[in-house]
């Protein structure tokens, strides 16, 4: 970055104005000298503020565009970026300054803090509110389409939100290892950094840098990653960092767009392995915790969860393989306890999830230097807690059990180990958590061995399936099918059949997620559609959730409700030339559904909600009416199949009215509003989406795991092994 001269040559100020941004720099140091600042957030500081400015030089010398913004334009554009995250501080009087309102209403803090001083920056009054509006949309949660286009400051016209634009995509940019200075990381990690904060400096630390290059309409950002490690393997942050920039980019395009500055259409971000970046190193580390932490959040599906933490335990692990002392042993267990930490949100928000909780409660146990319990196999979260000394309203009561289990880990000591002590806790994580590894490995061989010699009595030639929620157990079945066909006959019978079965897939809308401009970034169905078509399969349609019902229900339901009530139907008789409607294709007749988490003991299977509208639709059982009541039939026809693994079973907790938390309608955080009635009042529609259903294992046809095919009727027998199995595991520990 050039000096600070360099940067206010490039903006061409008179001297009058210079001298008001000099004035406004000196206060803005002065106050984050002398005034508090909250720990653990990534720099906002006076270096931030400088990093902005220079962004913006190069954002501006594209065409030339700082030539046409106008003197006061390019003055307060620079003003507002001194003082846009001056909220940071506890500079306002009477205000609540903590953790949540900084994060979130530092923006508005400092919009407020410019009104106040005012008159002391040099700044008139309609210049002040200019800058008011520029700090406050300079963050993405604020719409900028509602900070006004132009305004005027004395006999000035100011573009105030093309410039606001500006503003916003230059601190949007600025992510890089400058934001995370390492003396405060250092600090901030030796007093139990919270797990956001480590977040965001991690990711700073991990990005090299961030280069804009509108006249090719592109953004590039690189990020080093350990020697020996491919892009692959980090797509997840890198997925993660590119959305995060897009969404920015997004926020900005059209209002930049109106007045000639080029379309950024694209971001690349580009892996780097760096030689000499071991993965032992604690660098590489924290960039694996991050990459673990951004996969979680994404995954799909149980099953690539279950994978991510067993891979970074993993990771974790190898730090015994250095010479062994006792720092380094202490360095690990500690490293062990942060990423505890650091699951505690995830395990209580996904806390269907059995194999993750399992995991999640084996860990704390040995790190306690504890013995593993059969609860803990069973991935019973609240046995671990003790409601004596950490009690909690009822079994559901998230926030005290995410409290709680924080608590918990964070008790959790290792100085008064010896290093024998020490060494042996690390063995016996390493020596579970590698076993674990091997049996997660073996599932799905598993698995499609268990439905070989069943395969024909699951899928046929012919069938028309519904599949609903992303499940790679169910992708294990259709794989298993394909290959037993694939090895019994011609590539033409193998062609033939795999075009007479029809795969209708479900979109899922209720788990699609959003950018922060109202842009559908990942849809349920589309993924899964996908991985279907990958696995070979021909006749693949992704449906709305609202014709579930159309593909379930047969002939015989449609040609009721016509004969009875069609106008042109007086002698009861049904046609496809005198109704349009008749329902004329078969039905589907198999729903294959997987489960995160079945609970054994009282006899139910857990996944997203919308999975026991399917099941329930399956089993609609009401009768079609006809005039000889010895002829009614049942209007469903559908076979239920329950998929998973058996670490997915044990003990659920689970609360079905808990609502999600993505933006799953709008894609807006707001609340939706309407204006209504002649005085123009302001209504809010709430929206209700709840997290999970359960599915009563009484109406499924047959349950599907890696220890076999059951049916219905065969349920004890299905407990029966897998107690036997939970009982077996709990011999590793002994």
């Amino acid at each position: 970055m050039c000096n600070i001269n360099e940067l206010y040559d490039f903006f061409d100020l008179s001297q009058k104005y210079k001298d008001i941004i000099r004035k406004i720099q000196d206060q803005v140091e002065t106050e984050w000298k002398i005034t508090s600042a909250l720990p653990y957030f990534t720099t906002h500081g006076p270096e931030h503020n400088l990093r902005v400015i220079s962004i913006l030089r190069q954002l501006l010398s594209e065409y030339d565009i700082h030539k046409s913004l106008n003197e006061k334009e390019r003055f307060l554009l620079i003003a507002a970026a001194w003082l846009h995250d001056i909220g940071m501080l506890d500079v306002l009087k009477n205000q609540p300054f903590s953790k949540e309102t900084v994060r979130e209403e530092h923006h508005k803090r400092s919009a407020q803090w410019v009104q106040e001083h005012a008159k002391e920056l040099g700044l008139s009054i309609s210049e002040a509110d200019i800058v008011s509006h520029l700090v406050q949309y300079h963050r993405k949660k604020e719409d900028l389409e509602k900070c006004p286009g132009k305004m005027f400051a004395r006999h000035t016209k100011i573009r105030c939100r093309f410039i606001a634009a500006f503003l916003r995509l230059a601190d949007a940019l600025h992510v890089d290892e400058t934001r995370a200075p390492d003396p405060e990381y250092a600090l901030y990690k030796m007093t139990g950094m919270p797990t956001e904060a480590k977040f965001h400096f991690v990711k700073a630390k991990v990005v090299q840098g961030v280069i804009p290059s509108p006249t090719y309409h592109h953004v590039k950002a690189q990020i080093g990653i350990p020697e020996g490690k491919t892009g692959d393997h980090f797509k997840a942050l890198t997925d993660f960092i590119r959305q995060e920039l897009e969404d920015e980019i997004e926020t900005v395009r059209t209002t930049l767009a109106s007045e000639g500055y080029p379309l950024i259409l694209s971001v690349d971000v580009e892996c780097v392995p760096i030689p000499g970046l071991i993965k032992e190193s604690e660098r590489a580390k924290e960039i694996e915790l991050l990459n673990s932490l951004i996969s979680i959040d994404v995954s799909p599906n149980a099953r690539m969860l279950t994978e991510v933490v067993l891979h970074c335990l993993e990771q974790i692990s190898k730090s015994k393989d250095q010479p062994v002392n006792k720092r380094v042993i202490l360095d690990t267990l500690q490293a062990f306890k942060e990423y505890a930490k650091d699951l505690i949100p995830k395990v209580v928000t996904r806390r269907c999830h059995i194999a993750i909780t399992k995991l999640f409660l084996v860990l704390i146990k040995l790190l306690m230097n504890k013995k593993v319990q059969e609860d803990d196999l069973r991935g019973d979260i609240i046995k671990i807690l003790g409601k004596e000394r950490y009690p909690i309203s009822h079994d559901y009561a998230l926030d005290d059990i995410k409290k709680h289990l924080t608590t918990l880990v964070g008790e959790i000591s290792f100085e008064r180990l010896t290093e024998n002590e020490g060494l042996d806790i690390i063995n016996r994580i390493d020596y579970f958590f590698k076993k674990q590894l091997q049996k997660f490995s073996d599932l799905k061989k598993k698995l499609q061995e268990a439905v070989k010699d069943k395969i024909d009595d699951i899928i046929r030639n012919g069938d028309r399936i519904l599949l609903y929620g992303n499940s790679a157990s169910v992708l294990d079945i259709l794989e298993s099918f394909k290959a037993k066909i694939k090895s019994s006959g011609s590539k033409q019978h193998y062609e033939q059949i795999l075009e007479s079965i029809e795969i209708f897939i479900s979109e899922c809308r209720v788990k699609s997620n959003h950018s922060s401009t109202n842009k559908i970034i990942y849809n349920d169905g589309l993924a899964y559609a996908r991985k279907i078509i990958q696995a070979g399969f021909k006749k693949v349609t992704v449906v709305p959730d609202a014709s579930i019902a159309h593909l379930l229900l047969p002939e015989e339901y449609y040609a009721d409700a016509v004969e009875y009530h069609s106008p042109q139907n007086t002698k009861n008789e049904v046609s496809d030339s005198s109704v349009e409607w008749y329902r004329t294709p078969k039905p589907v007749n198999k729903v294959f559904i997987g489960f995160n988490g079945l609970n054994i003991d009282k006899q139910f299977a857990t996944h997203s909600c919308g999975h026991l509208a399917v099941v329930r639709l399956a089993h609609y059982d009401s009768k079609v009416r006809s005039n000889n009541p010895k002829e009614e039939k049942k209007t469903t026809q559908a076979q239920v199949y329950l998929v998973g693994t058996t670490n997915k079973c044990g003990n659920v907790y689970y609360k079905h009215t808990e609502p999600r938390e993505v933006k799953w309608l709008t894609g807006q955080e707001e609340p939706f509003q309407v204006i209504v009635g002649p005085e123009n009042q302001m209504k809010t529609i709430d929206t209700y989406n709840p997290v999970d259903d359960i599915i009563r294992l009484d109406l499924v046809n047959m349950i599907i795991t890696d220890c076999g095919v059951f049916e219905k009727d065969e349920f004890d027998k299905f407990r029966e092994i897998i107690n036997k199995m939970i009982k077996d595991e709990l011999k590793d520990f002994e």
